[in-house]
């Protein structure tokens, strides 16, 4: 094999995503983050009911939304995405903070 065939493979290889595997992922986030919310809403309300701190659970949904936004904000650079890591950072690191007050 010559350069120019071996360079021809290796871009066959890497092929890059088409738009339907690109919807299909964009789209697989969005229900990841749908199921995590209703199952952190049912770990939340266990807690709840039994006198328990529930607090960890929403501190991890925060921080889960925060990665979601600080990655976004890397690749696309818009206000919207800083702003939503910033805050769901904040949410995150408070409901932790306040979780570690009432374990200790």
């Amino acid at each position: 094999m010559n350069k120019d065939e071996i360079l021809q493979k290796a871009k066959q290889e890497k092929k890059p995503m088409d738009e339907m595997e690109l919807e299909i992922s964009r789209k697989s986030d969005h229900v990841a983050i749908i199921v995590g919310l209703i199952i952190s809403t049912i770990f939340m309300t266990i807690k709840m009911a039994i006198g328990l701190p529930y607090k960890d659970i929403f501190s991890l949904y925060g921080f889960m939304l925060a990665g979601q936004y600080i990655y976004k904000s890397f690749k696309l650079k818009d206000k919207t995405s800083i702003t939503c890591a910033v805050c769901w950072s904040f949410v995150g690191i408070v409901n932790f903070i306040i979780y570690l007050f009432e374990i200790f």
